[in-house]
């Protein structure tokens, strides 16, 4: 920094060290027949890292919003899920299910109605997840929606109208936490949520 050669809002990032820790991560997960994406959010979405571990057998990336798929996409990478913390925008909905992503979080009919007409133009029906909310559920501020627990027999009931999208599952965040008080990582009621409403879709 001090010499010029790297500019301010820089940082560095040890791709031998992602590496190493990509597939000691994929080798443990590999025992348990456990499919993995990645999410490159927090490192500037760098599309080097995400063909990196593309080469390395990730399923694909998490798209948190409609530029970390933009990216992924402009760089080969596939779209594993998107949608969980931010729904993809109306306007952005028709490029990003022609990816076909693997699944996509809905917080409201009119989403799965939008992305259902998208993926239905397209020829294919869309994988969708619903974020489902408790009553004691932890949500942070900007992140709020999704699908009330003691309404869900009617939300499965009409996405299941919806031409174009079919149910795959069931999301909340934050489901685990780290606690101050116990030194661990501990579920919070939303795992609880998650539980409960797959059983009934189950």
């Amino acid at each position: 920094h001090k010499n010029g050669i790297l500019l301010p809002d820089t940082y560095i990032i040890d791709l031998d060290m992602v590496t190493n820790n990509a597939i000691a991560i994929k080798e443990e997960a590999d025992k348990y027949d456990v499919s993995l994406y990645f999410m490159l959010k927090q490192l500037g979405r760098n599309p080097l890292v995400g063909r990196r571990l593309k080469e390395l057998g990730y399923a694909g990336a998490v798209c948190v919003d409609w530029r970390d798929a933009r990216v992924m996409v402009e760089n080969g990478i596939h779209i594993g899920h998107i949608g969980h913390l931010v729904q993809i925008p109306s306007a952005a909905v028709e490029k990003v299910i022609a990816t076909r992503p693997d699944i996509v979080t809905i917080y409201s009919l009119e989403k799965a109605v939008e992305i259902g007409g998208a993926a239905k133009r397209q020829g294919f029906v869309q994988p969708v997840m619903l974020r489902v909310l408790g009553p004691e559920d932890i949500l942070y501020s900007g992140q709020y929606g999704g699908f009330q627990f003691n309404e869900l027999p009617k939300v499965v009931k009409a996405v299941e109208k919806i031409s174009g999208v079919r149910i795959a599952g069931i999301c909340s965040f934050p489901c685990m936490l780290f606690s101050k008080e116990t030194g661990n990582i501990e579920p919070t009621p939303n795992a609880t949520t998650v539980r409960r409403a797959a059983c009934y879709l189950e």
